[in-house]
């Protein structure tokens, strides 16, 4: 009985042992399971993780364009919440409740050029936006029609995002 006993101890013990280190995770070694683990970054993902454009990226996550951003290459042009504030925050407050949602997504569209463009050596152009509108790009001042482009643009895995500062 004790012999079998410390059998039963012994292989319990090698259970244990060797369990833990199949499902042991570190954080300096990512693996599938771990938390650490990168996502792809997208548009959605970069808006989420800079605190300077936290109004902007709520707005896109509350409009029909949140699934598209997700899946097809765009530009977008956000404005920073310094820039929202100097424009009046409660004109982008109004587009919050649902009962607004078509305006939040002229508003979002308004941003939102098709594809992935690059505004380093654009020439003077006249660039459409999803909802067909034409924005004039001026290149020696660096302005897309009402917009100045003053922030860096940043190219991600999936879309472009243009901070205007």
């Amino acid at each position: 009985m004790k012999q079998a006993c410390c059998i039963g101890l012994v292989l319990l013990l090698q259970a244990c042992s060797s369990s833990e280190s199949e499902n042991s995770f570190s954080a300096s070694k990512p693996n599938d399971h771990s938390v650490y683990s990168k996502k792809e970054e997208n548009i959605l993902t970069f808006l989420n993780s800079d605190y300077e454009m936290s109004v902007w990226a709520s707005l896109v996550e509350l409009s029909t364009w949140s699934d598209s951003l997700k899946k097809n290459e765009y530009t977008l042009l956000v404005p920073s919440d310094a820039v929202l504030r100097v424009k009046g925050l409660d004109k982008y407050q109004a587009l919050v409740p649902s009962k607004n949602r078509a305006a939040l997504n002229k508003e979002i569209g308004h941003h939102l050029i098709p594809g992935r463009i690059s505004f380093a050596n654009l020439p003077d152009t006249v660039l459409k936006n999803v909802n067909g509108e034409s924005l004039i790009y001026v290149s020696s001042t660096k302005k897309l029609s009402e917009f100045e482009i003053t922030a860096v643009e940043r190219d991600l895995k999936s879309g472009r995002v243009i901070r205007i500062r």
